[in-house]
């Protein structure tokens, strides 16, 4: 019950795509809501805040009787039995993540994902997300994927599809096993500009970072990249706004808990 109604107030208005339903009357009145982005607890924080936070409470909440509360706070994944016992003592009601972690915690807790965002890409709206595997185009050494052996490779968070997955994926598919020797590796986590740069400069080979933040970063910088495996794919049936190298998964995502009524 308040799964649907929560989501069909809050979150078509930031940017998620959901079901509107008729609101009621709600017995439990606070919630809480985990979130998680790449980058510090600060930049968690003040990029999800405005949303799981002010707009719930402001927008949202006066909108039940009797009004609810929601509690915003920072899922930090790096402290394992933290996060792991939150989810287990149904002390999180809502998480909004990655769409991936979200898939874990759907067979493990027995979450349900409610709700996917659409982000704007190249000024159209979306619900996907792909990779790009690149190299500078002056490297007359790499022409295609299948030299990318010997070849030092960035890799991004390993449970992003867009930073790690997805491209991961396509560069086995195209025969090259880039974890037969590990020292070819170099590894960013989320910090995509200096993975970036690191392609830009030479110091690395090939980077494999989200199509929409190249675009949304250095979008000037693109006749000078060599997308591998370019192609141009579909999602719920309207073409992606710009060119992957993968196909697509969904946004970040929402999911409710068990113990939500």
């Amino acid at each position: 019950f308040l799964v649907t109604i929560f989501f069909a107030t809050a979150c078509l208005q930031a940017g998620f795509a959901a079901y509107p339903s008729e609101l009621g009357d709600q017995t439990d009145t606070d919630y809480h809501v985990g979130g998680w982005l790449p980058g510090s607890y600060d930049d968690i924080h003040n990029t999800l805040a405005p949303l799981l936070d002010k707009y719930l409470n402001t927008e949202v909440a006066p909108l039940f009787n009797p009004p609810l509360k929601f509690h915003f706070r920072v899922i930090d994944y790096s402290m394992d039995s933290y996060s792991t016992s939150e989810l287990e003592d149904g002390s999180l009601d809502f998480m909004y993540s990655l769409s991936g972690r979200l898939a874990c915690l759907e067979p493990q807790y027995g979450w349900t994902a409610i709700a996917t965002q659409r982000a704007y890409v190249a000024g159209k709206a979306t619900g996907g997300q792909g990779s790009i595997i690149f190299t500078l185009l002056s490297n007359e050494n790499i022409k295609n994927i299948t030299d990318f052996k010997d070849k030092r490779i960035g890799i991004g968070f390993v449970f992003s599809g867009n930073a790690y997955t997805l491209a991961v994926q396509t560069i086995l598919k195209h025969g090259v096993n880039i974890f037969t020797d590990t020292s070819q590796l170099a590894y960013f986590d989320v910090d995509f500009e200096s993975h970036y740069q690191a392609v830009m400069r030479g110091a690395i080979d090939v980077g494999i970072l989200p199509a929409s933040w190249i675009w949304a970063n250095h979008v000037a910088d693109l006749p000078l990249l060599r997308v591998h495996n370019p192609k141009q794919v579909t999602w719920e049936g309207e073409p992606f706004p710009i060119v992957t190298s993968t196909a697509l998964v969904p946004q970040y995502s929402v999911s409710a808990g068990p113990f939500v009524p």
